[in-house]
Parts: structure tokens; C-alpha cells; sequence
């Protein structure tokens, strides 16, 4: 007769390791030593070991060993006798991706496998399904099942589509094991599977399950074998004896009894809903997250009570003043991962390293980004992936080793190094400014070692471009090699590299950083070590960025351990939700409790739907309901638990509460129905808690510029009379945010190629053409010349769009032009500056202000987009282009300040007035005003707009000029703290400023940014 598995249960009072630990000592003594204890995770296996030393001593064991500690996973290899090598992962994949193509290659099966499959050459993509496929024989394998038997239901659930399907899967897994057969392996869930059959099984160590309340079928049959044979398991269950209708005969959960079960929220004796906290979103997540551990903890005011409630984090010493507790005594549940980073912020800003205990993603590590740059850039070489690769600071740094032998100047750093070659050493320059100046201004399609750049790029950047580009190339080795080679000697050449861009880096340094890589530089070798012994007839030829591909895949789901606890720094653990119930801090705070994370919801199966998942034996969704059901009774007896669930991603999707919260009798239900429908609201109050630190308001930066500027652009006024504090960022500290993300002309680039195709009107032989075809056959072809100059004869297709936009916009334009030479207008001057004068020791083109005789001299710079002159009258014409959406007038410069029929004006933009300031040597003493006015060159045609004569007569010249005086004086001043209208504050600008935060946002209208201050440097100006 079988003897009965061993039923103990810990009960809830307590430390749940502790209480484990002292049920091991008490059952095994001195034979813990030949006991196989298995544990839900390896940190609850290291948590066990310390506690079962402590025991251990408490009971005066002296000639004990410690008993060896597995997860379930590993107890099933260490329980099964295997009388063949197993292929690893890498290897099984290999061969199931083979398999798939050489059995898809042969018929139609794809059209029942998948939507579609990708190109034989693909194989990454491949590789992909054949991770799907892995991944399902596995988990069908550890039930027992087969493809094949799926392929020939019994009970008539089964669709002919899915019969056509699971047959398909099993002519794929006939050859699959074919291949692994051929190579001496053999699948471990076969070989399992054919151990658990032939009764070859470990019988000599006890074995102890504690806390296993659920594991894969392959586990169950095990130990199920082994009560049939006479050597059962000792179950240790983390639940009172009262709770034994919940667990079968091993310890796993009764299903239905636990998704039937009612769940309390909160501990005997407390308001029902009183540690359910429902919020609005992410934010307000952290930030009650952390009320909550400075009240439990800390002894701050109620985080409900006072909605003005900051918790005191700042220093152990404010965890630890008023209870016996401290930071190490407090867990954070993170059943929603995307929690993590905003806990880990608001934490910080209270002096608290809130630590996820899963460690650092392996694909987040810098080693493992490179590679994903790299893979990236060599599938075609795009700009847009070279300008990414080059940013990344370990290689930017490698290539600074290459470039300067002697290592980095201080100062000058790389850029001195790649202008060494040059006539004319420009000024100091990273890497990735040298891209961001190359790609904004020519939109090139591919940045590769061999391509050819833009005619039109700069001599200062060209060569050094070029010289970046040598030394990318020997560091890339055979990874530039276009065609396919074999996996192994792809993945030295990946190995290579890494070898070449960390020899020399500082991987022995203390600090976090080095760390990390470290770790990862370790992952990163073992999977190169698994990916270089797939047997040759698997792995086959790829090209080199299918095999970094094929190496991040097998980096996905390892993690670098977390850092250590720092002495000085309070760390709080942030855990997964299955983690929780073993882990022994006395407060935890669980955030995430929302449906989709607990109990989590998968995205549709095709081939395994959760009704067949059911039928089959597989974790399905009753199963992980009952489970998690489970987790939460637990969390809620052993220690003092808070639930928070947003109702808001981060995004503003709405989520809903676990479904758990709503598991009670229907009254209950009804109560908490109403408590999720209204979030708690954590608005500051003017009441802080004691103790606690009051939230700073946020201060925009002070901008105080060195210097008092002498020379002011044409454009400079509107962008003060705009917003004081952004010409302040952007024409006195010349910061920008460049966008290394462009794919298409921006509007101020779009003007500026009208602009320069217009540019071809000066010449003799057109200043007064009016012979139309004449002049579309010259303003097209210089269009066609900048074009091919500053983009390359194959641009973008965006940018090829947009050049033919430019050409119809010229087309139209010319029949305008025609027109006025026939009216009597010659074009004198395209793009005209004043001529040179000394100023401030150096050369340029600019006219004296009126200044007050009180003040130092200023100066007036700037081009002017055209000047026209007629023959018979000689009057002369000011013509300043726009190339907007629509067309612009000069009323929209000089404004009504209200609706009013006899409104004061004032100037939104002077510019125009202003030209004639600039262009004081052009009218010479002539008393004739000029003519003023803008030529809209819009999509629906062109359109002339003089100024009216109002600006003459009534001396709103001399305002426009007067009103520069006055700007000087300002921006002289420091007046450049007001932000004006922030209406074109985007980016990185607007986050300086608080938009959306401390400021609000004003509605925006369609100008294009050629219409804004923002874009008149290239439009009419010169900045």
C-alpha cells in the first residue's frame, strides 16, 4: 500500500520562513542533509538557508549539513534519471526553426500554422516562430501531451481547422526531433517525459515542498510516482489548518475552492475597505505608496486623513524615530511593472533606494543596447540607426581611444582629434553633435563606412565623418560583411567587438555602472558560449545582424542582479506579486492590484485558448484566479498589507481593479463597487504633516547671460516680444533641442530651399526676364542643384516629396514673376547684407541703432530676402518671402490691440519695418519710402502683400525702430524672466518651464513655424 504524502501546515502567525525553517529542523534534525527541499524562487531558497542555520543553532544541532535547495524546475532534473545528453535551449530552437522551414517549405501547412510566414532568408523572423513553437511543446510536453495526439481528438471539441493545425505542428515536431536525433540530443521534456514512463526516478533523498502550491504536470506525476513507489513528499503548506480544503493530498490548491472563497482586504478588526486605496493614476500611486510607508512605518499622520501628507523618508533615522522599524522592515508588491520606475522616483526624492529585486533587465544593460544599436544599423545602415549607435557612450568612448592614443584632452576631447586633418580647426565637438549637424542639414537616407555623403556636406565635417567612419569600420570587423557566414564566426565577430569597445573601459570601478556592465559583459559571454556549440548542421549561415538578433533573443528574460544594500542609503524592496507571500518584512505596500496583473490576463492563445487549456491541464485562467486568491488571503493574515489600484495607466488607459477585491457576498460586492468608482484624491493641502518635508514649488531657472550683446539679429524682437525668457534660452544662451529623429524637412529647411532656388533671380540675365519659360527653366534647375547638393541624388522619399512640393510652389511663383518685370521691376539683390564695418573688433555686415547717447553703442544685423528697383521711377521695393501654409499680410506684424474700429496697433513682428533701417545704404537720400511687403509663396499659389501706406505716413517705421531701441535696453536690462506667450514653448523648453505643470498651455493655432519667431531666422533674417 502507497503511504500518503505528509500534510504540515505553518499556519499564519509569523514569520513565513521562519516558520518553515523551524518545521524542517523539527521534522529532518541531523537528516536534513539528505533532504531535497524545493521552493517557489531562489530568493525564497537564500531567505531559507540564513533561517535554517538560526534554527538549527536554536536547537543545539551540531552534526548537521545543510539540505540542498532547488526551485521546483530544478527538482524535477534532479528527481529524473536521464539516460541521454539534452540539447539546450539555443540548440532546440535552432532545430525547431529548420524544422519549420524545411516542413512549411514543402506544401500549404503555413496557412494552417500562421497568418504568414516570413522570407526563407529571415531568420530572425523564422527564429521567432520557432520560439513560439518551443514554448508550446514545452508547455504541453510537461502535461503529458503531444501534438500529434491533439491532431486526433476524442471528444468532438475540436475544429477542423484545428485538427488541420495540430497535424501540421506534428510532421514540424516529427522533423524537429529528426534534427536533434541526427545531432545525439535528444528534447529534455522528451527525455523527462521517457524517465517519468520508465519509472526512473530519484528515491533516495526525502523530499520537502514547502510552500509549492502549484507547479507543472510533470511535477505532479513526479511526486505522484513517487507515493506510488513508497518514498512521498513532505508538504509544508503556508496556511493554517483550517484552511486544509484548499490543498489536495501534495499541497497544491483546490481550484474552486479558492476562487470561491471570500477575501478580506484588510485584518480582523479594521474598517473593511480600509487598506484598499483606489487613485487616479501612476502617480498618485507612488505617492500614496509613500504616505503609506512613512505612516506605517515613520509614524506620520494618516496618508487619508491628511491629504497634505508627505511621508518622511529622508533618512534612516526618520524610518526608524518612532517604532522599532526601518526601511529593511517595508516591501513594496509591484504587480504591474510599470509602476516600477515611478516608485523608484518619488522614493528617491525622500532619500530611499526603492530596489527591484529582479535586478536590471539584461537588454536595458549598456553592453546588451549596443548590440541592439548595432543589429539595428547593420540591417541597412539607415542615419537614423548610425546616429543611435554613435551616441552610445561606451562606444563614443572606444572610438575616442581610437582617435587620440594618448587618451582625451581634457577640453577638447574627441572633436580637436577628428579636426586634425582639416585647413581650419573648427571649435570643440562631440560625436553626436558632428551627426546632428550632418543629418538636420541633409537628411541623408544612410550613414555607412562606404557610403557617399552629400556633395554639399561641409569640408569641417566631411573629413571628419569619414575618419569616424575608418575606425567604426575596423571595429566592426566582419560584422560589415554583407553576405551570410556561419553562426559561429559571426558571433566571434560580435564577441570582437565587445572585446574592442570595453578593452580599456574602467570594469573594476565600485561604482553601479561598472557594475552593471560587468554583469552583463558576464551574461553576454555565457550566451555567446551556448549560441557558438548549437551543432553546425543547426545553426547554419546568417548574416551578421541576424546573429546579434539571434543573441538578443537569447538574453531575453536574464536580469543583472540587483546592487547591494548601501549602509548609508534606506532601501526598500520592490517585489513581483507571486514573491510576496514568503517574503518576511512585516509592511508591505502592493501596488498594481489592478485586472490584467492580478490575477494577469494573457493575450489571446491561437493554438492554446483557455477553454482548451482547461481541458487539457494547463494554467488557465480559473487556475491563476484561484492562485492569486490564494497569495492575497495571505498577504492580508501574515502582515500589515495595503492594495492600491490606478484606475489610469500612465498613458490614460483606464484600468480596472482586481477582480479579487470583488470576491464577497453580494452586499460586500456592492460596498466595494462604490469605493472603486471613487479614487481618493492626494491634492496637497496647506496643512504638511509633522515632520514632514513640504513640497518645493517648482522655479523655473533664472536666465542671467554673460555678457551685455552689441549686435542684434532682425528676428531678435519679435522672439522677445513673443517671450522674453525663450529668446533669453535661445538667442542669448544659443541652446536648441535638436531632433535626431527628422525624417522630413522642417518648416524653417522647407524655406530655406525656396529661398535659395529664388536666389538665382539676381543674376543678369534674369533680373528682368519676362519670358516665363526662361525663368521656370532656371529657377528649377537651381532648385534641382541645392537639392541634389545638400541631399544626395537618392533623399528620403519625405524629402523627395517635399522638393517637388518646393518645385510646384516655383512653378506657380513664375507667372508672378513674369508679370512684375513686365510692369517695369528688375531684381537688384537676392539674400543682401549690409556692407562690412568694423564692430567690436571684427567684420560685419550691420547698421549703428539710434541708441540713447546714455548707452553703448548696438547694431542692427540681417539679409534681406529681396530687393527689386523700377527701371523708369527708380523706387525701390523690399520684398521679404514666406512660405507658409498660408499667406501672410503685414497687418498680421502690426496689430489691433482689440476689435475696436479706431484700435491702437502694435507690433507683433517689426521685421519688416525694419529693413529699411537695415537697408539705409540702398535708399541713400531718396524721401520715397520703399515699397514693403511679403510674398507668400503658399500651396494655393502666389500672393503679393504691400504694406499699406499708413506705414509711412504715420511714422510706423519710426515706431518699429523706436521699439527695437527699447527692446535693447530691456534684454540690456536682464528684463527676461516673463514668459510670454508659451504657446510655441515644445519639448524640452516647455518641460523647463513647467507647461502642463505650473503653467498652462494655451491652445495653439495652424501657422506654421515659418510664421513664428521661432522660424524667422531662416525666413527673411539671419539669426
Amino acid at each position: 500500500m502507497a503511504l500518503a504524502p505528509s500534510l504540515q501546515f505553518l499556519g499564519w502567525a509569523g514569520n513565513p520562513l521562519a516558520l518553515a525553517a523551524d518545521a524542517l529542523v523539527e521534522r529532518y534534525g541531523e537528516g536534513l542533509g539528505r533532504v531535497l527541499v524545493t521552493v517557489p524562487g531562489a530568493r525564497v531558497g537564500r531567505g531559507l538557508a540564513g533561517e535554517l542555520r538560526r534554527a538549527a543553532a536554536e536547537r543545539g544541532l551540531r552534526a548537521w549539513t545543510p539540505p540542498r535547495v532547488l526551485t521546483q524546475g530544478r527538482l524535477v532534473d534532479e528527481l529524473l534519471e536521464l539516460d541521454r545528453p539534452t540539447a539546450d535551449r539555443a540548440a532546440r530552437t535552432f532545430a525547431w526553426e529548420r524544422a519549420l522551414v524545411e516542413t512549411l517549405g514543402a506544401g500549404g501547412a503555413a496557412n494552417d500554422l500562421f497568418e504568414r510566414v516570413p522570407p526563407r532568408e529571415d531568420r530572425v523572423g523564422w527564429w521567432r516562430l520557432a520560439e513560439r513553437v518551443r514554448t508550446l511543446h514545452a508547455e504541453l510536453a510537461d502535461e503529458g501531451h503531444d501534438f500529434a495526439m491533439l491532431a486526433a481528438p476524442t471528444d468532438g471539441t475540436t475544429t477542423e481547422r484545428e485538427v488541420r493545425r495540430w497535424a501540421a505542428l506534428a510532421k514540424v515536431q516529427k522533423r524537429w526531433r529528426e534534427q536533434l536525433d541526427a545531432c545525439g540530443l535528444a528534447d529534455p521534456h522528451d527525455a523527462r517525459n521517457a524517465a517519468l514512463a520508465a519509472e526512473h526516478i530519484d528515491r533516495a533523498h526525502a523530499i520537502a515542498l514547502v510552500g509549492i502550491v502549484d507547479g507543472p504536470g510533470l511535477l505532479r506525476r513526479a511526486l505522484e510516482l513517487r507515493v506510488t513507489l513508497g518514498a512521498p513528499p513532505d508538504a509544508f503548506v503556508l496556511a493554517p489548518e483550517r484552511e486544509r480544503e484548499g490543498f489536495d493530498a501534495l499541497g497544491f490548491l483546490v481550484t474552486e475552492h479558492w476562487r470561491q472563497r471570500a477575501l478580506h482586504l484588510a485584518p480582523s478588526g479594521a474598517a473593511p475597505l480600509s487598506r484598499w486605496h483606489v487613485v487616479r493614476g501612476p502617480l498618485d500611486e507612488a505617492e500614496l505608496a509613500a504616505r503609506i510607508v512613512a505612516h506605517r512605518v515613520g509614524g506620520a499622520a494618516d496618508p487619508l486623513g491628511d491629504l497634505g501628507a508627505r511621508g518622511d523618508l529622508g533618512a534612516r533615522r526618520d524610518l526608524g524615530a518612532r517604532r522599532d522599524l526601518d526601511a529593511s522592515d517595508v516591501t513594496i508588491g509591484v504587480a504591474d511593472e510599470a509602476a516600477t520606475p515611478f516608485l523608484e522616483r518619488r522614493f528617491a526624492a525622500e532619500g530611499v533606494r526603492a530596489r527591484p529585486a529582479a535586478g536590471e533587465p539584461l537588454e536595458r544593460t549598456p553592453p546588451a543596447r549596443l548590440l541592439a544599436s548595432f543589429a539595428a544599423w547593420l540591417d541597412g545602415r539607415a542615419a537614423a540607426t548610425a546616429a543611435e549607435l554613435l551616441r552610445h557612450p561606451d562606444l563614443e568612448r572606444a572610438l575616442d581611444r581610437r582617435l587620440q592614443p594618448a587618451g582625451p584632452a581634457p577640453e577638447a576631447g574627441l572633436a580637436a582629434d577628428l579636426a586634425s586633418s582639416l585647413d581650419e580647426t573648427p571649435e570643440p565637438r562631440s560625436i553626436p553633435a558632428l551627426l546632428d549637424r550632418v543629418r538636420i542639414a541633409h537628411l541623408p537616407e544612410r550613414l555607412d563606412v562606404d557610403s557617399e555623403l552629400p556633395i554639399g556636406v561641409h569640408s569641417e565635417d566631411r573629413a571628419p565623418l569619414l575618419a569616424l567612419f575608418g575606425h567604426l569600420r575596423a571595429l566592426a570587423g566582419a560584422l560589415l560583411e554583407p553576405r551570410a557566414m556561419p553562426l559561429r564566426a559571426a558571433l566571434e565577430a560580435a564577441r570582437a567587438l565587445l572585446v574592442d569597445v570595453y578593452d580599456g573601459h574602467s570594469l573594476t570601478d565600485e561604482g553601479e555602472p561598472a557594475r552593471v556592465t560587468r554583469e552583463a559583459l558576464a551574461a553576454i559571454g555565457e550566451a555567446l558560449s551556448a549560441l557558438e556549440h548549437v551543432p553546425a548542421p543547426l545553426a547554419g549561415e546568417v548574416t551578421p545582424s541576424a546573429a546579434l538578433e539571434l543573441l538578443l533573443h537569447a538574453l531575453r528574460g536574464r536580469a543583472v542582479p540587483p546592487a547591494p544594500d548601501a549602509q548609508d542609503v534606506p532601501t526598500i524592496e520592490l517585489l513581483g506579486w507571486l514573491e510576496l507571500p514568503f517574503d518576511p518584512a512585516p509592511v508591505l505596500v502592493v501596488t498594481g492590484f489592478v485586472d490584467g496583473s492580478v490575477p494577469t490576463v494573457p493575450g489571446a492563445d491561437p493554438f492554446l485558448p483557455d477553454s482548451l487549456r482547461g481541458r487539457l491541464g494547463l494554467e488557465d485562467d480559473a487556475h491563476r484566479t484561484a492562485r492569486d486568491a490564494y497569495v492575497a488571503a495571505t498577504l492580508v493574515a501574515t502582515r500589515s498589507v495595503d492594495f492600491v489600484s490606478p484606475r489610469r495607466t500612465r498613458e490614460g488607459e483606464p484600468r480596472f481593479p482586481s477582480r479579487l477585491a470583488f470576491h464577497a457576498d453580494p452586499e460586500e460586492v456592492l460596498r466595494r463597487m462604490q469605493h472603486a468608482l471613487h479614487p481618493t484624491p492626494l491634492a496637497t493641502s496647506a496643512t504638511p504633516a509633522p515632520r514632514a518635508r513640504s513640497a518645493a514649488p517648482y522655479t523655473r531657472p533664472t536666465l542671467r547671460p554673460r555678457g551685455v550683446p552689441s549686435v542684434f539679429a532682425v528676428t531678435d524682437f519679435a522672439a522677445y516680444i513673443e517671450s522674453p525668457y525663450r529668446y533669453a534660452l535661445e538667442r542669448l544662451l544659443r541652446l536648441r533641442e535638436v531632433d535626431d529623429g527628422a525624417r522630413e524637412l522642417d518648416a524653417a529647411s522647407f524655406g530655406d530651399l525656396v529661398h535659395d532656388a529664388l536666389s538665382v533671380l539676381s543674376e543678369p540675365a534674369l533680373a528682368t526676364c519676362t519670358s516665363e519659360a526662361k525663368l521656370h527653366d532656371a529657377v528649377l534647375a537651381r532648385l534641382d542643384g541645392i537639392a541634389e547638393l545638400k541631399f544626395g541624388r537618392a533623399p528620403l522619399p519625405a524629402v523627395a516629396m517635399q522638393i517637388e512640393q518646393a518645385r510646384l510652389r516655383l512653378i506657380d511663383f513664375v507667372p508672378w514673376q513674369a508679370q512684375r518685370a513686365l510692369q517695369g521691376w528688375e531684381v537688384v539683390h537676392t539674400e543682401w547684407a549690409p556692407s562690412e564695418r568694423a564692430v567690436d573688433g571684427q567684420m560685419l555686415r550691420a547698421v549703428p541703432l539710434p541708441m540713447p547717447r546714455s548707452q553703448p553703442a548696438a547694431w542692427l544685423r540681417g539679409k534681406i530676402d529681396r530687393v527689386d528697383r523700377h527701371r523708369a521711377t527708380g523706387r525701390i521695393a523690399i520684398i521679404d518671402y514666406k512660405t507658409g501654409k498660408r499667406a501672410k499680410k503685414p497687418d498680421d506684424a502690426y496689430k489691433a490691440t482689440s476689435r475696436k474700429k479706431d484700435a491702437e496697433r502694435e507690433w507683433v513682428d517689426p521685421q519688416l519695418a525694419l529693413y529699411c533701417l537695415l537697408a539705409s545704404e540702398l535708399l541713400g537720400s531718396d524721401e520715397r519710402p520703399p515699397d514693403l511687403g511679403y510674398l507668400s509663396l503658399t500651396p494655393d499659389g502666389s500672393v503679393w502683400s504691400p504694406a499699406p501706406d499708413t506705414w509711412h505716413s504715420g511714422d510706423v517705421i519710426g515706431s518699429a525702430v523706436e521699439l527695437a531701441v527699447h527692446i535693447v535696453s530691456e534684454v540690456r536690462a536682464g528684463a527676461l524672466d516673463a514668459l510670454g506667450n508659451v504657446r510655441h514653448f515644445k519639448g524640452l523648453a516647455a518641460d523647463l518651464i513647467g507647461v502642463g505643470f505650473v503653467v498652462a498651455p494655451e491652445g495653439d493655432d495652424d501657422e506654421t513655424l515659418e510664421g513664428s519667431a521661432a522660424g524667422a531666422a531662416s525666413h527673411g533674417g539671419e539669426a
